[in-house]
């Protein structure tokens, strides 16, 4: 029998033991390597460093990027004819409410003034006719049924306008409750087309990174077995090299360098097995005499220019497995969060939508008791003043009907024209409306009064406002009326307070992003001074964890199901399985598995920023920075 019919025999049923190894290695990817590894590191590595376990604080909360507006302003012109004579201010005044601002010409208030006096010895005359005409036995019945008529036509009105606010308000509650069923359906949908994505491409990543583990461990097997015709079995298949040689008793440079398998009367000749070992004679010979370059067991200066080298090419092979398990666990470990993020956006977005739809559909139809009684109450205030109107009627009735509708007529106009002259006198002065910055002067001592262009604007700076936007996944946490924190670079030693004004209908940004303005009331303490325009950040804390144990999210290791640390105790690295709370970009809450104090190894920051981004999603509730969201994609921190 010649040298390869014996190889031929005796790799045919270790091929058959290589099949069954590598099924079994693929249920047991983990676990092999990170025994291996844990068995293995023993000290930090240079990219590692010691980080201690510690009570604090940690708060879940939303950080929205904006900038300062003013929504109070108002312009003030003179509303009549004539000339601006003087502007008693330029524009960044402060003023306060009352102030005159800048007035008419003389010679126009003048005459205003002379018009006042005129309609009023006219108004005193028409009254002084109507009471003659109506006659003095009479007089004093008739006046109580003019107040009678009046104040019974004002409850009319009254009661009107109340019936219509109701259809009015409960046609706004409606609309407003439509909107917020669009704007959270259309969030629902956004979500479950996003979890629908996430899962299939987390499907397939995992598939790719199973198939690339699966190959580089058949890779391994054979190469070990090219080399020392040695089969690995299921449990050797999750040791080092090193660890193997040592078990096998394998001396890489004795064999392929001392060229002890050889026989002693003939190097043609095939040597036989030597079956107190556990590798393969014949394919070490098969190495020493048929390969055609330099063949080396060990190489710490690496493989030969012209020739192999046993160590470099087994080595080369385990650490292709490892980044093969290393790279699966980071897949399956990121993806798993993603998904949960996922469904736990998904099933908010389902209930703040059957919560909505519940809203609208409740709001559909007005409220039958309280819109009877409303209507009730506008038909008895109609005929209690049509049966004043009546009764005036029966007084009016002995004398010149006719002649009286002219007379109260004409005291109606003689009124009203005394009331428009005075309204004019108070416009040949504009005042301040209210305490505040003169931001605009559009006029000068000569302008025409009534021309558009001719006007001061004027800043309530107390009523300050914060608008920025926030994303579609952020914004199902907030709601109107809830309490913020603002800053500004501007101010950076102060902190402000405010509470969120309104939330506004989606709107597709850059990439099609969807995002919702967000408008914040600010509080303005006495003697800050603000301008618009200023970049501010708005932190709204959603919950906060007080006197919890914290460690670096990028200290966790394992996988979603099982999270790990790894402790140094005693000089010697263990992994320690934890139970894991809420969480931000830096800190997670330890709620069991570790004390505080406990030494847990972490990245450096530089490393650390990979494993960090891959954990956000861990808990469902880490959203961002250490410091929040910002720039309106929301980002939760502590």
């Amino acid at each position: 029998m010649n040298l390869f019919q014996i190889m031929s025999k005796i790799f045919k049923w270790r091929s058959l033991v290589l099949i069954s190894v590598l099924v079994a290695s693929t249920i047991g990817s983990y676990s092999y390597f990170s025994a291996e590894q844990s068995a293995s590191n023993e000290v930090l590595s240079a990219d590692e460093q010691l980080v201690a376990a510690r009570i604090d604080d940690l708060r879940d909360l939303v950080s929205i990027s904006g900038s300062v507006v003013f929504p109070r302003r108002e312009k003030l012109s003179f509303g009549i004819t004539g000339d601006v004579a003087d502007v008693f201010y330029e524009e960044g005044t402060l003023v306060e409410a009352g102030q005159k601002l800048a007035s008419i010409d003389p010679i126009t208030s003048a005459e205003i003034e002379k018009s006042i006096a005129e309609s009023a010895v006219k108004a005193r005359d028409a009254n002084e006719a109507l009471n003659a005409a109506v006659g003095a036995p009479d007089k004093l019945d008739y006046a109580k049924s003019l107040e009678v008529v009046a104040r019974t036509k004002l409850l009319l009105q009254k009661a009107e306008d109340t019936l219509e606010d109701l259809k009015k308000n409960d046609r706004t509650e409606v609309t407003d409750a439509r909107l917020d069923l669009m704007r959270f359906e259309k969030v629902y949908k956004n979500t479950q087309l996003d979890l629908a994505f996430i899962e299939s491409d987390a499907k397939e990543k995992i598939t790719d990174a199973n198939e690339a583990l699966l190959s580089s461990k058949t890779n391994y097997s054979d190469t070990y077995r090219r080399w020392l015709g040695i089969v690995l079995t299921p449990n050797e298949l999750q040791q080092s090299p090193e660890l193997l040689f040592t078990s096998h008793g394998v001396n890489l440079k004795s064999l392929f360098e001392g060229r002890e398998v050889l026989n002693s009367g003939s190097s043609t000749i095939p040597p036989i097995d030597d079956t107190n070992t556990l590798w393969d004679e014949v394919t070490i010979y098969s190495w020493l005499s048929l390969y055609p370059g330099l063949v080396k067991g060990v190489c710490p200066d690496g493989a030969p220019v012209k020739g192999v080298c046993a160590e470099q090419e087994i080595n080369d092979v385990w650490n292709a497995v490892g980044s093969a398990v290393s790279n699966l666990n980071s897949i399956q470990l990121s993806t798993s969060k993603d998904i949960v993020k996922a469904q736990q956006a998904n099933d908010k977005a389902r209930k703040d939508y059957i919560k909505a739809k519940d809203s609208f559909d409740s709001l559909s139809n007005l409220d039958p008791l309280e819109l009877a009684k409303a209507e009730a109450d506008a038909k008895l205030a109609k005929a209690t003043y049509l049966d004043a109107q009546e009764k005036l009627q029966e007084l009016e009735s002995d004398v010149d009907n006719y002649e009286l509708a002219e007379l109260r007529a004409k005291l109606l106009y003689e009124e009203k024209l005394l009331e428009n002259y005075s309204s004019q006198l108070i416009k040949t002065n504009l005042t301040a409306p209210f305490t505040g910055l003169i931001d605009t002067v559009s006029m000068v001592s000569g302008d025409r009064a009534n021309q558009t262009s001719v006007f001061i604007e004027m800043v309530d700076t107390k009523l300050v406002e914060i608008h920025g936007s926030v994303d579609e996944i952020d914004v199902l946490s907030l709601a109107k009326g809830m309490p913020v924190n603002i800053s500004m670079n501007s101010i950076p030693d102060r902190q402000f307070t405010g509470v969120i004004k309104r939330i506004g209908n989606a709107s597709n940004g850059q990439n099609n992003v969807v995002t919702f303005p967000v408008e914040v009331e600010m509080t303005v303490p006495d003697g800050v001074v603000v301008r618009e325009g200023l970049s501010a950040t708005i932190d709204i804390v959603l919950e906060e964890y007080r006197n919890v144990l914290l460690v670096p999210t990028s200290a966790i290791y394992g996988d979603f199901l099982a999270p790990l640390v790894r402790v140094m105790k005693d000089g010697i690295i263990q992994e320690q399985p934890v139970r894991l709370g809420a969480s931000d970009d830096f800190w997670v809450i330890i709620e069991r598995g570790l004390e505080s104090g406990d030494m847990v190894i972490m990245p450096e920051p530089a490393s650390a920023n990979t494993q960090g981004s891959s954990f956000r999603s861990l808990t469902g509730s880490g959203r961002g920075g250490g410091s929040g969201r910002g720039g309106g994609s929301g980002n939760r921190g502590n």
